[in-house]
């Protein structure tokens, strides 16, 4: 079928009938035996022309390029609709895909937000099955539009992106970096990793963030570092109290300290804790911005879970920090009885700074608090604050495991 619409653009330009006849996008098919199809092909434009100005005037639809046509009607050809399909193609795929292109990480406002990356991937494959059926259906036709749709598709995807990054700053989400770096941690323990963000405050302080549940062993086991860390660097911890894990669990009745209804008034630390209430079932807390992007883009991995805490948006810690087969009467057996909260912080006083002059609770708490503890004091110098003199006098060890702040 010839296109009428490429014929008006090349005799705009200049070009002779014969240029225009021979043109491959004007898919001009001459009478067989034709010498000069330049003039067949003027001799049927203006045929054709003379024929559309008459049915104009006595109002009868034109069966080419007027009113009623192949495949379509008021002029909306098949050869369109393929045209229209494919810039819808490209347009629908590039504003599903972009923000992945231009590495885009989503910040999530809410739990039902991290659907956004699913939802956006969606969009990306319609386009694509858009753009294939128009190019299977429609061939060589649909070639002529892809610039159109290419350049329109950037646009509109990179507004998307920049509307979703704007929606993020005003929730508070942070723009979060992918890359860490490993960093040390007790013996046994490979949960600690620097992250290069921004420092991550309120109020001018820290957060300390804290992910868990009180039903988890392995948050109760790790709940008491917590709770040293808070007390060395807080005048009064509030709002705590003791616990058990869920008895149905491994480790069952771990001790625990409960953080659901906890603060401080620290002068260093801005404390954050998201801690679920239901001792019988392990579930997730809900968290907002900018809880969620921590936890989206850095509780991953073999130590995913919980417990999960940051400090300071820069250090972060997945996993357990502390084995709660520690914290009970043989620490062989994950069945022997556990200790009792109270026991458990009994003997903590008696230790003092020292977990050899312990048992195995002493042992195992509080040199992952002793690791907690210097990770705060570097993030406070790195904040501009100055840390208790413990953490800043040479030759000062806390504990037997210290990491030296300079």
């Amino acid at each position: 079928m010839t296109d009428w619409e490429r014929v008006e653009k090349l005799r705009a330009k200049g070009l002779s009938w014969e240029e225009i006849a021979t043109d491959d996008k004007v898919e001009f098919a001459a009478p067989e035996g034709t010498e000069k199809p330049g003039l067949a092909l003027k001799a049927l434009y203006f045929q054709r022309r003379s024929r559309t100005k008459r049915q104009a005037k006595s109002g009868v639809p034109s069966a080419e390029g007027g009113g009623q046509a192949a495949g379509g009607t008021g002029g909306f050809t098949r050869k369109k609709l393929y045209r229209l399909l494919a810039v819808l193609g490209i347009l629908i795929a590039l504003v599903g895909a972009l923000p992945y292109l231009v590495n885009f990480e989503f910040p999530v406002v809410s739990a039902a937000s991290q659907l956004i990356p699913t939802v956006l991937l969606a969009i990306a494959i319609v386009g694509i099955a858009l753009l294939a059926f128009a190019f299977i259906s429609g061939g060589q036709k649909v070639l002529r539009v892809w610039k159109k749709g290419l350049i329109s598709g950037v646009i509109i995807g990179l507004v998307l992106t920049g509307v979703l990054v704007l929606l993020a700053g005003a929730a508070g989400c942070p723009s979060l970096t992918s890359a860490h770096t490993g960093e040390l941690g007790p013996t046994g323990d490979s949960g600690w990793f620097k992250v290069n963000n921004p420092m991550w405050t309120r109020g001018g302080l820290p957060v300390f963030f804290y992910y868990g549940s009180i039903a988890c062993p392995y948050c109760s086991a790790s709940s008491w570092a917590f709770k040293g860390a808070l007390v060395n660097y807080s005048s009064a911890l509030l709002g705590v109290s003791f616990g058990t894990s869920d008895p149905g669990d491994v480790y069952p009745n771990t001790p625990e300290v409960n953080f659901v209804s906890s603060s401080t008034n620290s002068q260093y630390l801005s404390w954050d804790p998201h801690e679920t209430s239901d001792d019988s079932q392990i579930t997730l807390p809900a968290v907002s911005c900018p809880e969620s992007a921590y936890v989206s883009a850095y509780n991953t991995g073999p130590q995913a879970g919980i417990p999960f805490i940051v400090v300071g948006g820069i250090y972060v810690h997945t996993g357990s920090l502390v084995s709660p087969g520690q914290l009970r009467s043989d620490p062989t057996q994950s069945s022997s009885t556990p200790l009792s909260p109270q026991t458990v912080a009994q003997d903590l006083v008696t230790c003092g700074n020292n977990p050899s002059s312990g048992g195995s609770d002493c042992q195992a708490i509080l040199p992952a608090q002793f690791w907690l503890e210097a990770y705060i004091a570097k993030v406070l110098v790195d904040n501009g604050q100055t840390p208790p003199s413990q953490y800043t006098t040479p030759g000062t060890v806390v504990g037997n495991d210290y990491i030296q702040i300079t």
